[in-house]
């Protein structure tokens, strides 16, 4: 089966983008929450466990419903995709690495340094640490044909993409981006969390960040997206310039600098005001704690840093204050966690326990 998986992963790939580029003048409708639930029915059958990792879908599931997801977003922009090409590709490939890759049009895989430069020209030329990498095209017809990296659990990198614009890449995110944008609009896709600052273009082409159940319209700003397909919630958060949401109802609504836009299961649910930077400060490897619940806690710091974390029952809404330093080891950060709130940590394997702290 693994062998029949991998040698159909390049052709796969191939299809997938030529979809992207046609433009079907008929096809017949399916809605998003149709085409995930195919995917999600069988990883909801699996037994449930009170581990962290049980929140996240299995990597081989997420590699199928990261190819799936394009071709749903680009049916939101464009025109619909029959079904039976959508279950074409919804495929087992692997995606479970522990390094960051990068996936060219064409299906080559470059595994990428965490600390290493990734930027694309003008001319959508990839650079890795300036050093341009060239990939297989055929007679230029891929000029916008789409990449896609994948920041496995307790990763985190940047990318410049060909307008300018520069992205913030959280543990656990697929980002699919185009090598060079095209002259009438720029769009990327996301599943996971990102900070992005837009490159404003003078001509207003607008900017797009697809998720799964909603969009950010943008023509020059500053936000921070944070959409996993495992979480029912989701935020967007800007810091600066302004911005357009629609929700999975086709609702709109425009954020302000300091706002942040709440959405469950892609449905508005809230906006408020807030320090902006809060929610930003996991690029420079600060985490931020406004009264979130100790189980959404150790959920972020499970993905940052890639480790197992089991925790008793009964400590999950524990209200959390305060900043962590990401920059120092998941130990570290979990005997602070344990300074303020009443549970004891204990490492044993590589796996680290959360109890709630007997009293004397």
């Amino acid at each position: 089966m693994m062998k029949e998986e991998k040698g159909n992963i390049e052709q796969m790939s191939k299809r997938l983008f030529h979809y992207l580029r046609r433009r079907e003048s008929t096809a017949f409708k399916q809605t998003e929450n149709e085409v995930w639930d195919k995917i999600s029915e069988r990883i909801n059958n699996k037994k449930k466990y009170t581990r962290i990792y049980h929140w996240l879908i299995p990597a081989t599931a997420v590699a199928a419903a990261s190819l799936l997801f394009v071709f749903w977003l680009n049916n939101q922009a464009h025109n619909m995709i029959h079904s039976k090409d959508i279950q074409e590709f919804v495929s087992t490939a692997n995606s479970s690495e522990k390094h960051i890759e990068l996936i060219t049009t064409t299906g080559a895989k470059i595994k990428v340094d965490e600390k290493a430069t990734v930027a694309y020209a003008q001319d959508g030329s990839l650079l890795i640490d300036k050093k341009k990498i060239v990939t297989r095209q055929e007679n230029g017809k891929e000029k916008y044909s789409m990449n896609q990296i994948i920041v496995p659990m307790g990763k985190h990198i940047k990318l410049k993409l060909s307008d300018g614009s520069q992205l913030d890449i959280n543990s656990g995110t697929k980002v699919i981006y185009p090598q060079k944008f095209k002259e009438e609009y720029r769009e990327i896709f996301v599943e996971g969390e990102i900070f992005i600052d837009v490159t404003h273009k003078e001509s207003n082409i607008p900017f797009i960040v697809r998720t799964s159940l909603f969009n950010v319209n943008v023509l020059g700003t500053a936000f921070n997206v944070k959409a996993y397909k495992e979480d029912v919630k989701a935020e967007v958060v800007l810091l600066r310039g302004k911005v357009e949401v629609k929700d999975k109802k086709e609702q709109n609504y425009v954020l302000m600098p300091n706002e942040l836009i709440a959405l469950n299961e892609g449905t508005y649910t809230d906006k408020k005001k807030v320090n902006a930077l809060d929610y930003i400060s996991w690029v420079n490897g600060i985490l931020t704690l406004n009264n979130q619940a100790l189980s959404t806690v150790l959920q972020q710091l499970y993905r940052y840093y890639g480790k197992e974390i089991i925790y008793d029952t009964g400590i999950e809404t524990m209200p959390m204050h305060g900043k962590l330093d990401l920059n120092e080891g998941l130990q570290k950060v979990l005997s602070t966690i344990a300074i303020t709130a009443p549970v004891t940590i204990e490492e044993k394997d590589n796996i680290y326990y959360v109890h709630m702290r007997k009293e004397n």
